[in-house]
């Protein structure tokens, strides 16, 4: 793929500008982790296991009608018991939720200054409407067309079989207030508490719930606090197409969600910092895979486990 020149500028621009300041695209860093090339893939789909049971236990050798299937899966009416044949799953790489915003597989976990790369790809009939928070993205490619002009967007719709790249910078998320504004690598602003706007140390202080306010019981049935800090800086991306966000009556934001984590800044005085836990974020690396959940029902009512 040739890059345009509005595409190659911003790529050139990208750890030289003193508006991106931080990591080249292909510039890693051994002592913070940081790899070059920092690149995920977000395959979207969905599932509908009523229409596709229907298609499975057809006889061998029979078709089910292509109109007929379509109709089913996009117009079925609404069922508040899911008796119907719209997707009842969501998902990114397969998954949905939780599982899909605190995979290092799909949500990057990158300091400010260590931009990357986006590759969206709608392998199903249903369109959806990107919406991402803490930074706006550039549109870089659009079904295998690189963009003369790559828009700076916070929202793009993935219509059936579309594929595009975006390009998140990592730059400070520009809701925090600094000396010239949006994303510069600024000192914050002072606050009411005596601190500053940047970095965020109330946020980054802050647990939710509050510390021993509720607790659960691990694996092994001992009591465990489920206070979990606010760092690193956690972001969303849902979809504004919100029937894959509810699921026909699940939670929101439990449905086809990912998101961005800021673990730190690299554009800081001294040299890159990492926010508190955002060099320990509790899980695994895209090394490894955790333990498979157990069965439904084996968790005794009212614990919680992660």
């Amino acid at each position: 793929v040739v890059p345009t020149a509005a595409v190659q500028r911003l790529f050139d621009d990208f750890g030289s500008a003193p508006w991106w300041p931080g990591l080249a695209w292909e510039e890693g860093d051994h002592d913070t982790h940081t790899l070059a090339f920092r690149q995920y893939v977000w395959l979207l789909h969905q599932a509908s296991p009523n229409l596709f049971a229907e298609v499975g236990e057809l006889p061998p050798g029979e078709i089910y009608p292509g109109d007929q299937f379509m109709e089913a899966f996009l117009r079925d009416p609404f069922s508040p018991t899911g008796d119907n044949r719209i997707p009842q799953y969501f998902t990114i790489n397969g998954q949905s939720g939780h599982f899909a915003h605190n995979s290092p597989h799909l949500c990057p976990n990158n300091r400010v200054g260590e931009p990357v790369i986006i590759r969206v790809l709608n392998a199903g009939l249903w369109t959806h409407s990107m919406h991402i928070h803490g930074n706006h993205v550039y549109l870089l490619a659009l079904n295998g067309a690189v963009q003369k002009n790559p828009l700076w967007v916070d929202t793009f719709t993935a219509r059936p079989m579309d594929t595009f790249d975006w390009a998140v910078p990592f730059m400070r998320p520009p809701d925090i207030p600094n000396q010239r504004g949006i994303g510069r690598a600024d000192p914050g602003l002072p606050t009411a508490g005596g601190g500053t706007t940047w970095p965020p140390n109330e946020e980054l202080a802050l647990f939710i719930p509050a510390i021993g306010e509720r607790m659960g019981l691990d694996l092994a049935g001992e009591p465990i606090d489920l206070s979990v800090q606010l760092s690193p800086l956690c972001y969303p991306m849902h979809d504004h197409s919100e029937p894959s966000q509810t699921s026909q009556g699940g939670n929101y934001n439990c449905g086809l969600v990912c998101g961005i984590d800021f673990t730190g800044d690299r554009n800081t005085p001294g040299g890159a910092t990492t926010f508190p836990a955002g060099g320990e974020h509790e899980g695994h690396g895209p090394e490894a895979t955790g333990p498979a959940a157990p069965p439904i029902g084996e968790y005794p009512q009212g614990t919680a486990k992660w």
